[in-house]
């Protein structure tokens, strides 16, 4: 391994060293496993701290890093907290890593539910990257894409659809494929609210079409099918939606890091079974043992309330 290389050859304590432990660490949360990312970040601060001083921007480089492993846990004010140590350190940090701290907070706090907080920390951002950037620069559909899922908190629908349209827009210029589902996804979830669901079938399709990259990590290319199942909800029949949920069953059958969209599609699997007035009981007793598991780490496009609503009516 490179890794155990650089540490025979460099020593614990060198910051190429600790440069390896980033790179692993993202490597381990490629894999899901975020305690051993959170370990290997947490390892490669104390490496930066010595090396360069507490203020530097590769501690600030472990910090992102270590409060994404655990914010991927649903740690949240653990991830919290290192983002906000890692604030404390900017002065004379480059403005556009300041720019990523303040952006992975707010997505924290929207994860938190306190939206107003995000709203804030991506003005922030704003006036960063409207100096720094050019309007159509990639980083900039990661702050519009944040923003759109901050507005549907909110119960802003249709300012949330238009932040995720911006964010589609640069995406699109970029040939950012995965970015780009991720941004349609966000989209689909705005119409859907708003009953636009012609809208959210072409966002759907053309999520389809893009996924058929092989190129693309797996997850990114089944997150399409999972789209069109909870779509399916909305519009289609249940045998049409149950042909949805066995695609999307497939699709991230070969994923290892699912366990929340295996989770999603029994719950909705459930949801489906309810129908039938000799399955209910049972139905139901799926459906909290599926969102049980789910809560723990629920996904952008299904949010928990909205399990939850259809839970609270039946139970």
């Amino acid at each position: 391994m490179l890794y155990e290389t650089v540490l025979e050859d460099l020593g614990p304590e060198h910051p190429m060293t600790g440069g390896m432990l980033l790179n692993l660490g993202l490597s381990h949360s490629a894999l899901g496993e975020f305690d051993e990312a959170a370990r290997c970040a947490l390892r490669a601060r104390g490496v930066f701290r010595r090396a360069y001083g507490e203020n530097s921007r590769w501690v600030i480089s472990a910090l992102m890093n270590e409060a994404h492993a655990h914010g991927s846990q649903h740690r949240l004010e653990m991830a919290a907290d290192l983002l906000e140590q890692a604030i404390l350190r900017f002065e004379g940090v480059d403005p556009l890593q300041q720019a990523r701290v303040l952006n992975n907070l707010s997505s924290v706090r929207s994860d938190q539910g306190r939206y107003q907080d995000a709203l804030e920390l991506l003005a922030r951002v704003d006036a960063i990257e409207s100096t720094e950037l050019e309007s159509d620069a990639t980083a900039r559909g990661v702050t519009h894409e944040g923003r759109a899922w901050v507005y549907f908190g909110l119960g802003r629908w249709r300012e949330g659809v238009e932040a995720a349209s911006a964010a589609i827009a640069i995406r699109e210029r970029s040939g950012e494929k995965g970015s780009l589902i991720a941004s349609l996804a966000a989209r689909i979830h705005g119409y859907r609210f708003l009953g636009k669901f012609e809208e959210a079938h072409q966002d759907v399709q053309r999520g389809i079409e893009l996924a058929a990259d092989e190129a693309l990590p797996m997850n990114t290319r089944a997150l399409p099918t999972l789209l069109a199942a909870i779509l399916a909800f909305d519009v289609a029949t249940a045998e049409e939606t149950e042909r949805a949920l066995d695609r999307a069953a497939r699709a991230y059958s070969g994923v290892e890091t699912s366990e929340s969209e295996h989770a999603l599609i029994a719950f909705l699997r459930a949801r489906l079974a309810f129908a039938d007035p000799r399955r209910r009981r049972q139905a139901i007793g799926e459906a909290l043992a599926a969102f049980e598991v789910y809560e723990r780490r629920p996904l952008l496009s299904y949010p928990p309330s909205e399990a939850k609503v259809w839970l609270d009516s039946v139970h």
